[in-house]
């Protein structure tokens, strides 16, 4: 700022010295100390902490944070520090900007830049028993899934890795039938693929136990008859499915 130094009734023809100094502007850093959590998943906040240092002096004034996808906050500075909260809508790798803006002339303004990663949302799986079954029969499962997003979007296969079935995710649940073709004990697993907003999951298996379908045997018809020794007979015989199983039935 110019000074000048002057003295009153100075008569005409003297000189007066006269002196300049101009302020100086205080160079400024900033730093994003903190990213927490660091990841972070969709829809959940995220806090960015940061500090602005000068020498000397502490600088003032307010941060203004930036995701370049459309979201910011700003926060006050306090003795050269402070934090604001950010939340992401859709899984990505962000490049946050954080900007100080001094409210004293006397400090720079400064800028910098740190990544931060969003996952998709963390889901779970949870299947139901099918209970006891037959070979053959149609066992009905029913997957229920959860997380801090609805879930209403993605495919979920039920099986034991030999027979299985797939299902639309409509309101966090998916069912369908699982036809096994043998007999025994089958660990049978529920698998969500996952969307652009949640991540895939796997349930816990359940034991389904597979029985033998029982049968009965009848003779329908038996041509010719009567018929004569040595003479071909054809005969004709009906295999029936009981217990919920669908055939056909194969063997000898």
């Amino acid at each position: 700022l110019p000074l000048t130094s002057l003295a009153a009734g100075v008569p005409s023809g003297i000189a007066v010295a006269t002196a300049s100094r101009t302020a100086t502007v205080q160079d400024t850093k900033i730093t994003i100390t903190s990213i927490d959590p660091e990841p972070s998943r969709i829809s959940e906040p995220y806090t960015i902490s940061f500090a602005v240092a000068s020498a000397p002096g502490t600088p003032t004034g307010t941060v203004t944070v930036y995701d370049h996808v459309g979201a910011t906050c700003e926060a006050t500075l306090v003795d050269g520090a402070g934090s604001c909260v950010l939340t992401a809508a859709f899984a990505a790798e962000l490049s946050l900007k954080a900007v100080y803006s001094p409210d004293d002339a006397q400090f720079s303004g400064a800028q910098t830049e740190a990544p931060h990663e969003v996952l998709r949302a963390a889901t779970t799986i949870v299947l139901s028993p099918g209970g006891s079954s037959v070979a053959t029969e149609p066992v009905s499962f029913v997957a229920q899934l959860a997380s801090t997003l609805d879930v209403d979007g993605g495919t979920v296969t039920i099986g034991d890795g030999e027979s299985s079935c797939t299902a639309q995710v409509v309101s966090f649940t998916a069912s369908c039938d699982v036809v096994f073709a043998h007999a025994g004990v089958h660990a049978v697993t529920a698998t969500y693929s996952g969307d652009a907003e949640h991540e895939p999951a796997v349930s816990d298996p359940q034991t389904q136990t597979v029985s033998q379908a029982a049968t009965g045997l009848g003779i329908v018809s038996h041509v010719p008859n009567p018929s004569i020794p040595g003479q071909p007979v054809t005969v004709t015989v009906d295999l029936s499915l009981f217990g919920g199983a669908v055939g056909p039935a194969t063997g000898v």
